[in-house]
């Protein structure tokens, strides 16, 4: 974390660098009569350079885990790519036209609004792609726990179970279960939360012996264990 924050600091004080060159070579192309062009020539410049050398650590988001960055990376490099275009051909032009103060203002105002929306969309787009992160890794940890909990049951079985028993037909369902993936979908997300509670219960029926939890209710185990079975074929049924 310290390592990460000195290179946070050095990239920052290499900006502000770059910024000040920017101004020295401002002040040394324009010794003398600096007008207002002048002056919006070099904002805007100074902006651009900004703009693109603040951008560029999008490029470069963590290597582990998700980013939300990512998905804004296209859409800004393509704000920065046209808005400096756009912006260094306006002051070419504007000078070839001689075109008055007020005239190039409002044309940089222009462009400086669109890289607003640009960055705008951008955020965005990763603030909506960080809620459909978050949605699948809370989808994802009520299928995990249901497949650790029912995992967890089997383990305990004897060897050699007989076919049509409780205790067989829930190391069937354990298999079943963990080749399933997430899927974000809501009735997907009920029907997870279901089976997970049946998963639990069933847990707390069966023998004492097992788990020191409740009496033994063999009906009540068989109609779970059927009900986890028909559960698990309707979840089965849902794809990405």
């Amino acid at each position: 974390m310290e390592k990460n924050g000195t290179i946070s600091n050095i990239y920052l004080m290499l900006g502000l660098l770059g910024e000040i060159l920017v101004l020295v070579g401002f002040f040394i192309l324009t010794p003398n009569g600096r007008s207002n062009v002048a002056w919006l020539n070099w904002a805007v410049i100074s902006f651009i350079f900004g703009l693109i050398y603040y951008s560029s650590d999008i490029l470069f988001p963590p290597t582990e885990g998700f980013s939300g960055r990512i998905p804004a990376i296209g859409i800004r490099f393509i704000v920065c790519l046209f808005y400096s275009l756009l912006a260094i051909i306006w002051i070419y032009f504007s000078y070839r036209w001689q075109l008055v103060f007020r005239v190039q203002l409002l044309g940089h105002l222009v462009m400086g609004f669109a890289v607003i929306v640009g960055y705008t969309i951008a955020a965005k787009s990763s603030e909506y792609a960080a809620k459909i992160e978050d949605s699948e890794k809370s989808q994802e940890s009520v299928l995990i726990s249901a497949k650790k909990e029912l995992n967890l049951i089997c383990t305990v079985f004897a060897k050699g179970l007989i076919k049509d028993s409780p205790q067989y037909k829930l190391q069937a369902y354990s298999e079943e279960l963990r080749f399933i993936s997430p899927v974000n979908n809501d009735q997907v997300r009920e029907l997870e939360v279901k089976i997970l509670e049946l998963i639990q219960q069933i847990k707390s029926l069966l023998p004492s012996e097992l788990y020191n939890i409740g009496d033994s209710n063999e009906e009540s185990l068989n109609r779970d264990v059927e009900s986890l079975g028909l559960m698990i074929k309707q979840r089965k049924a849902f794809r990405m």
